[in-house]
């Protein structure tokens, strides 16, 4: 069952359509990519989808009664100084009214232990506030919670810090929790994999996975649509097509399609051909009317478009100058800023071409130690770099850009020798025309990274330093770029999140940690494959590790686990008695056996609440 359909949707920008026609649905539980190059129309159909922006043309269909969520990029105001936990907790308001009701009720009970007809009424009331409490998840409303930002990689103590405190990416991620907690009948996420880390991705993709409502996705990670996709949406030239399965199968059946496509293509285009010559040679002779005849079909006729004419980037990386053997060596590096050592330990060799990816947590100082091996900012210990090496650097934040230069103009201060050559450059990259003279300053992030490639194309340097290269850039500008770097005889270290990158680029991966590199010589795959320990296996190690007294006290600590567990459940078996109870004629027409056990209630609760504490604080 569709519970979305969209029909003959159109959007004009700019005084033209930007796209037109478009016409899909989504179906219960299915898991939708929407794909396009940069600057195609994604988020604007998304924007229309959520009613943000209106639309020209077409219709579009939701089901009734559904719950749909989407992830806010921006935050209200007022809302800087909430808690997280409040503001996740808006998401839950059905609940904390049923749990306000179920409470008015527990108190008006005790009041009315003098009236057995009203108090009657109030248990009646207080059993429907509870069932629908319960009905709704209130008991497992925190649990959910922690569940969602522990996940995406909060703490328990962030919960209670005002939103303000928070940095832009990790808004973007509470606000993606949010969307997550009610898990509504319909998600719509555009690029909701930005910001987060390779644990918090792969929880994500877990959770999507196994995630009962529908789901469309902008997303430019190959790895994640893979991974959670069923079918891909892909803009082409202002039309949408539709191919069923996840990314790689879709990049494989995408191109025979479009082959067969282009053969009816070009079969049309000879038949009109045909027909015109017909017209214009018959169009004054006796033969008039046929060709009146014919000119009326060809204005029916629905054209067909050809397809796969998007241009793609086509780049080469080369080097100028072969560097020597061993291009770098780190070795005790210890790093920080404003007095916080972020890494210390950190040792490194990378032999010429060799392809090393760098990962790790969010703010453990990945980009820090690019910018110490550029020696741009103060460190501890040594940086050796190889005979000949010369470093290009690609910056996440474009900050080696001037704001008030043109592209053009960039690469004339990089030495471009006259404006051909550095028009050239520019249109391998995907500058053309008129674009070359746009200042950087009014560049989306998508063409800053082009210009930052274009810069690096003219330097030819020997060793390539890259910070989350592909940030920014659609999948097809991904994949010139990973072909251009598999090209590339230097050697290249490189920051990335990207999996798909990540798996196709780096022969060795290490991963930055407080204390130093762990590295893994096989690549993202062995990484993973460590990622995939059960609980079971890590318990066991751990055990393995621990010294004598380490182990007892894992012991005592699981013991007092099942004692506390097992404790909770007697509680709660008594606490469904006492409910019972309390609807019995012979307890609520008694006022004085009903306060007794209204009172043996509130000890229970209370006991449980304690039970609760102890148990978190155990599993901690």
């Amino acid at each position: 069952m569709a519970v979305l359909r969209v029909e003959q949707l159109g959007k004009v920008y700019s005084g033209e359509f930007l796209w037109r026609n478009i016409s899909f649905s989504l179906e219960q539980g299915e898991k939708v990519g929407l794909l396009g190059p940069n600057g195609c129309g994604k988020s604007t159909l998304i924007k229309a989808l959520l009613g943000a922006i209106d639309y020209d043309e077409g219709y579009i269909y939701f089901s009734k009664n559904l719950r749909m969520a989407t992830v806010s990029q921006h935050l209200e105001t007022h809302q800087e100084k909430q808690s997280m936990r409040s503001y996740l907790l808006e998401m839950f308001a059905d609940i904390l009214l049923a749990k306000e009701a179920m409470d008015k009720q527990q108190e008006k009970m005790a009041s009315l232990q003098h009236n057995p007809d009203a108090l009657h009424d109030a248990i009646h009331s207080f059993t429907q506030a509870r069932e629908r409490y319960e009905q709704l998840g209130g008991y497992v409303m925190e649990a959910k919670i922690k569940e969602v930002i522990f996940g995406l990689g909060f703490v328990e103590e962030d919960l209670h810090r005002p939103l303000g405190t928070f940095s832009g990416g990790q808004k973007t991620r509470i606000s993606l929790s949010r969307s997550l907690l009610r898990e509504p009948d319909i998600l719509i996420l555009d690029e909701p994999n930005n910001y987060l880390d390779l644990d918090a991705l792969a929880w994500l993709e877990g959770f999507l996975k196994n995630y009962k409502g529908s789901v469309l996705v902008v997303s430019h990670d190959r790895y994640f649509l893979d991974a959670v996709i069923t079918r891909v949406l892909e803009f082409e030239q202002g039309h949408l097509y539709s191919y069923q399965g996840h990314y790689s199968q879709f990049m494989e059946k995408k191109q025979g399609i479009i082959e067969n496509h282009n053969k009816l293509f070009a079969k049309q285009q000879e038949k009109i051909a045909q027909t015109e010559a017909y017209i214009q040679k018959y169009k004054a002779g006796i033969k008039s009317k046929q060709a009146r005849g014919r000119q009326s079909q060809l204005g029916r006729l629905e054209r067909m478009v050809k397809r796969g004419e998007t241009q793609y980037l086509s780049l080469k990386v080369d080097q100028e100058v072969s560097s020597g053997k061993k291009a770098l060596v780190l070795k005790n590096i210890v790093a920080g800023y404003d007095g916080k050592t972020l890494f210390s330990g950190v040792n490194l060799e990378v032999l010429r071409a060799e392809r090393v990816g760098i990962i790790g947590a969010n703010g453990c100082g990945k980009t820090t130690l690019l910018q110490v091996i550029r020696e741009k900012i103060p460190y501890q210990g040594s940086v050796a770099l190889g005979v000949h090496v010369k470093i290009g650097y690609f910056s996440q934040e474009h900050e080696t850009l001037f704001d008030d230069l043109s592209v053009l103009d960039t690469l004339m201060e990089e030495g471009a020798k006259d404006f051909q050559e550095a028009r050239e450059i520019l249109a391998k990259v995907g500058f053309h025309h008129e674009e070359v003279d746009k200042k950087c300053k009014a560049l989306s992030g998508g063409e800053k990274s082009r210009l930052v490639m274009a810069i690096l194309l003219f330097q030819k340097p020997n060793v390539l330093l890259l910070d989350e290269p592909t940030n920014h850039l659609d999948v097809y500008a991904r994949q010139a770029l990973e072909n251009a770097l598999e090209d590339y005889p230097g050697t290249l270290i490189f920051v990335s999140h990207d999996r798909y990158f990540l798996r196709k680029m780096a022969t060795r991966l290490v991963v930055l940690t407080p204390e130093g590199l762990q590295e893994f010589s096989e690549g993202l795959e062995q990484y993973l494959e460590s990622k995939k320990t059960t609980p079971q296996q890590e318990e066991s190690r751990d055990d393995e590790n621990k010294k004598p007294s380490d182990k007892k006290l894992e012991r005592v600590r699981k013991a007092k686990l099942g004692e506390i567990e097992r404790e909770i459940m007697t509680l709660e078996e008594e606490v469904e008695v006492i409910h019972q109870s309390l609807v019995q004629e012979e307890v609520y027409a008694d006022p004085l056996a009903c306060a007794r056990i209204n009172e043996e209630l509130e000890e229970k609760n209370r006991q449980l609440e304690q039970c609760f504490t102890v148990w978190e604080e155990l599993m901690d």
